[in-house]
């Protein structure tokens, strides 16, 4: 009698073990991303922005083919249908709770959170699993929820991606610079650089000075036909002024923001809006104009014209 009712006894154990295997747990991970709480959330809540760094979304739906976007005002829900994955998500303020299915099914919630420093903010990952798969499988090696919230980490962390320019911060590169500024109207810019340019190349010849292959222009518009132009050329030291020509010494102690173009003249006001944000996502102060640092040394011809550049922002 007593060996029938241990038998029973360890039964009864074996199988309340086997049922809180079961049990639903909820498994959680915390990530610091490197961006305010604002542009987070606003990353979270569009789902224009969800294709350019949700995992199972960014391939399938490249060129924005093959995927479609539905509203929902009344829930405050949206879903983005694509090939492979459907991803349902619903928000509530800071939280939002995700509902995928398709080759990754999965239901978590994101919730954003303010950090002490004013430029990171915190994302609080929370999924359901069962107590056997919580002690087996750590929660990271999971390809969803985890490693989306990682990928949205990449993408706002990394300039070229989230601003669509590489952008860095950097020293004062030019320590000596020859430099000249004149007004002209707008129709007549190129003229007024090049013959900024001769005047530039004067003074380094008879100065006895060696240049940088390097030409750096700051416009100013006044109205819609007048330019003021600045030009500058590195050199190796400096010199006295001469006429409207005189050479600048720039503290080697200053900063700037650097970010990199490529492409048309007229093409280069996107870097300018991506600085910007740049600037102000970092709450970075300007202490002087920007300026462009052409590395091919070149005057652009028309709006058309190739160039390479860097836009310089001096900041605090």
């Amino acid at each position: 009698m007593k060996k029938r009712i241990a038998l029973i006894t360890v039964s009864l154990l074996l199988v309340a073990l086997i049922a809180a295997c079961f049990i639903p747990v909820t498994a959680e991970k915390r990530v610091i991303i490197r961006a305010s709480m604002l542009n987070t959330t606003r990353e979270l809540s569009k789902p224009a922005e969800w294709l350019k760094w949700q995992p199972a979304l960014t391939a399938a739906c490249a060129g924005n083919t093959g995927c479609s976007t539905v509203f929902d005002s009344a829930e405050n829900s949206f879903s983005i249908k694509a090939p492979q994955s459907n991803i349902l998500v619903t928000s509530r303020g800071p939280i939002f709770t995700i509902t995928e299915t398709g080759n990754n099914p999965a239901n978590y919630v994101y919730t954003v959170i303010p950090s002490i420093e004013d430029d990171s903010t915190s994302v609080l990952i929370e999924t359901k699993q069962n107590l056997l798969q919580s002690l087996f499988t750590s929660f990271s090696s999971k390809p969803y929820p985890a490693k989306a919230i990682d990928s949205l980490k990449s993408f706002m962390e990394t300039p070229e991606r989230y601003y669509g320019f590489k952008i860095e911060m950097h020293a004062i590169i030019d320590s000596n610079v020859v430099a000249i500024t004149q007004k002209t109207s707008v129709a007549n810019r190129v003229a007024t650089l090049h013959s900024m340019q001769a005047a530039i190349n004067n003074y380094i010849s008879a100065n006895q000075l060696i240049k940088l292959p390097v030409t750096m222009v700051h416009y100013q518009q006044s109205n819609n036909d007048s330019l003021e132009m600045m030009m500058g050329v590195p050199v190796n030291k400096t010199a006295k002024p001469a006429g409207n020509v005189s050479c600048m010494q720039l503290t080697p102690k200053g900063r700037m923001v650097m970010a990199y173009y490529k492409g048309s003249f007229a093409g280069r006001a996107d870097v300018y809006k991506a600085v910007q944000r740049y600037m102000s996502d970092r709450q970075l102060r300007p202490v002087a104009a920007s300026f462009e640092r052409y590395t091919t040394n070149a005057i652009p011809e028309n709006d058309s014209s190739q160039i390479e550049m860097v836009l310089c922002s001096p900041v605090l």
